[in-house]
């Protein structure tokens, strides 16, 4: 029989709840309802809220051992009921807490026939893209080429690395006036972009131009202008205690920046977690490689276009394509790794950092 579950349980569950949805049903929902809620102007938290019991439902049977085990965890059922009606338990608690929370059951602006089709199976991937458009690269290992910014020859991405960690050493990256004026260029650049940073949004995951702004743009200049603010604070040399037998001596502490970074972005917010830790990169005084997500590919294109007016290819590169790009970045040795997504890549990503930094 199902019982209420207590407010401790409930965390766990939440907790459990977004982790194991993350992967499966809630990620799909959660692009539909940003592709509604950019359609209608509605926002896509509500939209969320209000299709994914319906989502859960329609999953049926394909779902039932995921969410009685949620179920049971959360004190919703049982630890010896039987799968289905743990599961029926826990959508009816996803149903009570949206009426709890005096959300609607229904949008009218939405149409139930603007709804894509409910997949057979939940998508072990979920993407508001087809795979096939996005894996229309091949290519394998370091053969993978990447076009010369420039018009030149086409470089493999193991030219590609080599060429940033030879920039790097130069020393050109490290003084104040280059970092300060690479980022100057950089918000100058998404400025003048806004429109086709508003428009790629909307052409890969139906953004609003209001949603585009507080979610992505404004958050990238905010965090630009933060950055900007206090850098030369950040770069300057913090005194440290000094050993005795050094007495006569001053210690002091210096941050250095790692070297040749990589970047990989997810598909959802494409544009500000590319942006972040790019920012954040370059203040630092690195070397970058940027990889956008392959599901993004409008985006993927404007960060390009902003990327090659505002840096020298030695210096920021950006990486277009799908696994076989992947694959080939992950095989190169980078001095530190901004990776956020999925955690199947993730592992993968873990497993080709290596156990111990790169000395170089």
């Amino acid at each position: 029989m199902a019982r209420t579950p207590k407010p401790a349980p409930r965390c766990q569950a939440a907790y459990d709840a977004g982790i194991a949805f993350t992967r499966s049903y809630v990620g799909y929902v959660h692009a539909v309802a940003h592709s509604l809620g950019g359609q209608y102007g509605v926002p896509h938290g509500l939209a969320n809220a209000v299709i994914l019991p319906y989502f859960l439902e329609e999953y049926g049977p394909s779902c039932h051992k995921a969410l009685a085990r949620l179920a049971r965890k959360a004190g919703i059922a049982e630890e010896t009921s039987a799968d289905e009606p743990a599961a029926r338990a826990f959508i009816a608690w996803v149903w009570e807490m949206n009426r709890a929370m005096e959300i609607p059951s229904c949008i009218p602006e939405i149409r139930a026939a603007d709804i894509p089709r409910w997949p057979p199976m939940p998508p072990k991937s979920p993407i508001p893209l087809s795979r096939a458009q996005a894996d229309g690269r091949t290519g394998t290992g370091n053969d993978v080429l990447q076009a010369d910014a420039e018009g030149g020859h086409a470089m493999t991405i193991e030219e590609t690395v080599a060429r940033e960690r030879a920039f790097f050493r130069t020393g050109k990256t490290l003084p104040y006036a280059y970092r300060r004026d690479a980022l100057a260029r950089l918000r100058l650049s998404i400025l003048a972009h806004e429109e086709d940073i508003n428009a790629a949004l909307r052409a890969d995951l139906n953004k609003s131009p209001s949603e585009s702004y507080m979610c992505e743009i404004g958050m990238t200049l905010s965090e630009l202008s933060h950055i900007q603010k206090h850098l030369s604070h950040w770069m300057k040399k913090r005194r440290a205690p000094t050993p005795l037998a050094q007495f006569h001596a001053k210690s002091f502490t210096v941050a250095n920046p790692y070297g040749v970074v990589l970047i990989m972005s997810p598909w959802n917010y494409p544009f500000m977690l590319t942006m972040d830790p790019l920012i954040g990169a370059i203040a630092a005084g690195n070397c970058c490689v940027v990889k956008p997500s392959a599901y993004s590919p409008a985006v993927s294109a404007v960060i390009r276009t902003i990327v090659s007016e505002c840096f020298p290819p030695e210096y920021v590169t950006v990486v277009e394509g799908g696994r076989a790009e992947n694959k080939a970045l992950l095989d190169q040795v980078f001095d530190y790794i901004f990776f956020t997504g999925g955690v199947t890549v993730g592992k993968e990503v873990m497993e080709k950092s290596g156990p111990e930094p790169d000395p170089r």
